[in-house]
């Protein structure tokens, strides 16, 4: 572990900010807090030179304390990202994290108020994990997308060299041809094959451990991918599945293994794959819920888009129900009219009416949701 000192780091600063006019600045380091005195010299110094500089970082939860993230806001940081990895605490023990997770989720509201933006590092698969621990795991991550957090990441556990995890396991580790645990892009040229079967300590990285487990549960970086994305319409299929995370991932786990053997990913195709599994699930009110699916994907091609646009369209649900996060069982028949549009750098949501057996009803009952 090693920071330069706050007079270096403020030089630094200063020389871009002076020279080439760049404002925006992201510290690199996975624990850029553990050293708070530090952190705060350097806080106190941009504060002191007036600079109007924004900045991210990344660092464990338990080197941030509250006078620590206010002064960090202070200076200018608008984006933390920490690593909390595990949501159970024997795992944690195993792992020699040892978050206290009561903290961690205190923390992690207490940045979330503070109004900075909070990214969240996941990893599953240790080689002693088991179904329970993992469906903690999700448990956390998922209360943590109704807290607001807006991004985090799941990915199966990588055996890095030379780690006491990587040692032990070693003679039971094998080469990752199948991109199990990399991403395909990583083997770029042939021979690369060769050297990392020939330096297996070196390359231990692109190697994997054949759990029933990490075999089970390959397709999770995908699906918190599609929670994050949907998380307001997967939160219904959270409370309809009551707290078993695993059955909900195993729900669509193949629809996500023909999505991606089909090499076509778009936001339509990954649309489609949740309507196959909603589909397969003999849900209620599964026409509701599909729609749900609809509209988030529709706002987010919208406030996504670079230039003005809007979508003015009916859903087979009720605004009301969403709003309310009622049970899947109790949806009602209402449909929704929604304009959708981005204008003047503005994005908003509004309900124009409530539509049910074709009389409308509700008329502007919901005020326009507007966001920057």
């Amino acid at each position: 572990y090693r920071l330069k000192s706050a007079d270096k780091i403020m030089d630094d600063i200063l020389y871009y900010y002076n020279k080439y006019g760049i404002t925006s600045f992201w510290f690199s380091h996975d624990a850029f807090t553990s050293n708070q005195k530090l952190v705060a010299q350097v806080c106190d110094k941009i504060i002191k030179e007036n600079i109007q500089i924004t900045w991210k970082c990344s660092t464990r939860i338990d080197c941030l304390t509250e006078e620590l993230v206010n002064q960090m806001i202070q200076a200018g940081c608008k984006s933390i990202t920490v690593g909390v990895e595990t949501g159970s605490a024997r795992m944690q023990k195993i792992i020699n994290k040892r978050l206290n997770l009561d903290y961690a989720k205190r923390m992690i509201v207490y940045l979330q108020e503070a109004g900075l933006s909070v990214g969240l590092y996941f990893m599953y698969g240790f080689p002693e994990e088991t179904e329970e621990d993992l469906n903690q795991t999700l448990e956390l991550l998922f209360d943590f997308y109704e807290l607001g957090v807006e991004r985090s990441t799941m990915e199966l556990c990588h055996f890095s060299p030379a780690t006491k995890m990587t040692i032990e396991h070693m003679d039971k580790l094998v080469l990752d041809t199948d991109f199990k645990v990399n991403f395909r892009d990583l083997f770029g040229y042939p021979d690369e094959v060769e050297m990392f079967r020939s330096n297996k300590a070196i390359f231990s990285t692109f190697y994997n451990l054949e759990t029933d487990l990490r075999e089970k549960y390959q397709n999770l970086f995908y699906f918190n991918q599609i929670y994050q994305r949907y998380r307001t319409a997967m939160q219904f299929m959270r409370k309809y599945f009551n707290g078993d995370n695993l059955a909900m991932y195993a729900a669509f786990s193949d629809h996500i293994t023909s999505l991606l053997g089909s090499g076509k990913i778009s936001s339509d195709s990954i649309l489609n794959c949740i309507f196959d599994a909603v589909d397969n699930m003999n849900i209620p009110f599964a026409k509701q819920l599909k729609a749900m699916f609809a509209f988030e994907r529709d706002v987010s091609r919208v406030k996504k888009s670079k230039t003005e646009c809007f979508e003015k369209k009916v859903y087979d649900f009720s605004y009301l129900d969403y709003l309310e996060r009622i049970p899947i069982d109790q949806f009602s028949e209402y449909r929704t009219e929604f304009l959708i549009q981005k204008k003047d750098r503005y994005f908003t949501v509004e309900m124009r009416r409530l539509v049910h057996n074709s009389k409308f009803s509700g008329e502007g009952t919901s005020p326009p949701l507007k966001f920057m």
